[in-house]
């Protein structure tokens, strides 16, 4: 049957797993297909053999439990994680078929997955060190107008991509005003050092030498350089300089920030248009999500199961 089998999917996906003992210490029994229908088409039950109590299998999961049935489960988890670009949630439930009541239970599935997907990249994140040579970057995501003022007030970020690899940290910067309506500043030295990236980046790079930031000039590298112990080589952009040519561990190596610029720029258009930049009289919250669910899926594009692997990582076991 199409449950059963949806349902085997899910347990070697890891998002779901067995029942262990009931509350009242009983062992959980898988129930018959036609008890199951009775109770919720196309859904899955167990019932404790002692209290006789029925809990649906979703129970025993890291996903919402929700009036579906199990094989809507499966179709979002594949759509979801097909592709290194995430649909929405409105498309997934719209190639189901589904309005109404389940397209709402497909938005708070999918909420629950964005979640966890910035949570594992946050972690893995938190986990990592940084050496070799590092393209670093500040710029600003959104931006909205302190009432009764002529101030901007920016949401910034502070990257660092490792060259080579899908390795990047980013860094929620304290926020930045401009007073009337002035262009958002650059990284500061200052807020920087509120970030975790000091206490990440190695000075020295095993088999190579000291660890080398490049970065667009901005001032703050003149002191977050010598304080970190690590080189720096710099393409002025005020200067109009875009590519420049230096020798770093005895290589002659194009000093740019062309691979952090266009993370930024893909960073940005995974963030919803329909993502409001305020709440509560500050910057959404949600916008931190999607830009965490960005970076986890851009250092896994080449991840062949990427549903089993944040499941892993989100429910701590080996990845």
């Amino acid at each position: 049957m199409p449950s059963r089998k949806a349902y085997k999917e899910l347990l070697a996906s890891k998002w779901v797993w067995k029942p262990g003992k009931c509350q009242c210490g009983g062992s959980f029994a898988a129930v018959s297909w036609k008890t199951c229908n009775s109770r919720g088409f196309g859904r899955l039950f167990y019932r404790c053999e002692d209290c006789e109590s029925f809990k649906d299998v979703m129970n025993f999961s890291a996903l919402p439990t929700l009036r579906w049935p199990i094989v809507h489960y499966w179709f979002f988890l594949q759509q979801w994680f097909a592709n290194s670009k995430r649909p929405s949630s409105e498309e997934i439930a719209r190639m189901m078929g589904v309005s109404g009541q389940a397209c709402s239970a497909a938005r708070r599935l999918g909420e629950v997955l964005l979640r966890a997907e910035a949570l594992c990249a946050q972690k893995t994140q938190d986990s990592r060190k940084l050496s070799g040579l590092l393209e670093v970057d500040g710029t600003s995501i959104r931006k909205f107008v302190l009432p009764g003022s002529t101030t901007l007030r920016y949401m910034q970020y502070f990257g660092a991509l490792k060259r080579g690899t899908r390795c990047i940290h980013l860094y929620r910067l304290p926020d930045a005003d401009s007073k009337s309506f002035g262009k958002p500043p650059p990284e500061s030295f200052a807020r920087i050092q509120k970030t975790d990236f000091m206490r990440q980046v190695l000075p020295m790079t095993p088999g190579l030498g000291k660890t080398c930031l490049i970065s667009d000039g901005a001032p703050a590298y003149l002191k977050l350089c010598p304080e970190l112990k690590v080189l720096h080589r710099a393409c002025c952009h005020s200067k109009g300089q875009f590519v420049e040519h230096s020798r770093i561990h005895g290589l002659r190596t194009e000093v740019h920030t062309g691979g952090i610029d266009s993370c930024w720029k893909l960073c940005k258009a995974a963030i919803p248009p329909s993502v409001l930049t305020k709440s509560d009289g500050s910057f959404n919250p949600k916008i931190d999500v999607y830009i965490r669910s960005w970076q986890w899926r851009w250092e896994n594009t080449t991840c062949t199961n990427l549903c089993k692997k944040i499941a892993q990582v989100y429910l701590r076991q080996d990845a």
